[in-house]
């Protein structure tokens, strides 16, 4: 048998680290994707009438005519009451088309 010299034993050495770090980065990404799996599987329950306050939410829109649709969709896509909250957008002189985003 041959001795192994120092650079034998360097490569090793790495070989060995690259091996260990790829298999706690397998074990962490597949944890992570069980876990992400387990939290998709509970469900929001809707929040009880009693407890809710009534909130107004305002949304103030200048020139924001890309984004003003999703903004005001996932607003009223929320989890709350819809007899419990109010919406208001306020057009702030736009220039664009954000008034006629608003009435879509």
């Amino acid at each position: 048998m041959e001795n192994l010299t120092l650079i034998d034993y360097l490569f090793l050495y790495s070989l060995i680290s690259i091996w260990i770090v790829l298999l706690i980065n397998i074990l962490l990404a597949t944890n992570g994707y069980m876990y992400y799996m387990k939290i998709n599987k509970i469900k929001i329950q809707l929040i009880e009438d009693k407890k809710c306050p009534f909130v107004s939410i305002l949304v103030p829109a200048h020139n924001e005519e890309k984004v003003i649709y999703k903004t005001v969709r996932a607003l009223l896509l929320l989890n709350y009451p819809k007899d419990k909250m109010e919406l208001i957008v306020i057009n702030d002189n736009s220039n664009d088309n954000t008034a006629e985003e608003l009435k879509k």
